[in-house]
This record gives structure tokens, sequence and C-alpha cells, in this order.
């Protein structure tokens, strides 16, 4: 049996470890494509035989990688809270809008029996 048979495929077909020839720039490239999710671009980068230069660009992508990752979660998180506080003033706006009407009912109810 092929012992690549056995290995996991990356979503564009390779192997990883068909990756261990790769040049850093594919890596990259597949670090690029990994974004989604930081388990993969660990696990590219722990297949991967790399100088320790390489493995300081890997590094560095990582790392901005993750810096995309915090922002985008606290963009959400603040969109969220956002969202939160306007249904909060919406609520407040009905009960306030049902309050008023309730006092020109009363206003109309005090003028028609005087």
């Amino acid at each position: 049996m092929n012992k690549h048979a056995l290995l996991p495929i990356a979503k564009d077909g390779f192997t990883y470890e068909s990756m261990r020839e790769m040049t850093l720039i594919e890596i990259i490239d597949e670090i690029k494509l990994a974004t989604r999710g930081l388990l993969e671009v660990r696990s590219i980068y722990n297949r991967a035989r790399l100088t320790s230069a390489e493995r300081d660009m890997m590094k560095k992508c990582r790392k901005r990688v993750r810096t995309r990752l915090a922002k985008r979660n606290i963009r959400n998180l603040k969109q969220e809270q956002d969202f939160t506080e306007i249904r909060k003033l919406m609520k407040e706006r009905d009960d306030l809008v049902t309050e008023k009407n309730s006092l020109i009912q009363e206003v109309t109810t005090l003028k028609s029996t005087y």
C-alpha cells in the first residue's frame, strides 16, 4: 500500500508529505489559504522542513493571521454589542410610545367626561 494514501489531503490536493518538498513561497501560499484556522497553519508549519530563517518568516505569518483573526473577533463582538444596545433603545422607545398613547387615551377620556 502506498504510504501517501494514508496521509490527509489538503484542499488543493497536496498531501502533507508532498509539502516537505515545497518551497517557502508555496508554503506561505498554503498558509494564506489556511487563514480560516490556526490549527491548519500549525499543521503546515510543523510538517514542513524549514531553515531557521524560513521558520522565523512562518512565525511572522502566523502572528499576522492571529492578529487578523483577533481583530475580526473584536469587530464581531462590537457589532453584537451595538445590536444589543440598539435592541434595548428600541424597546425603550416602544415603551415610551405605549405610555404616550395611554396618556393620550386618558386625556381623551377625561375631556369627554367633563
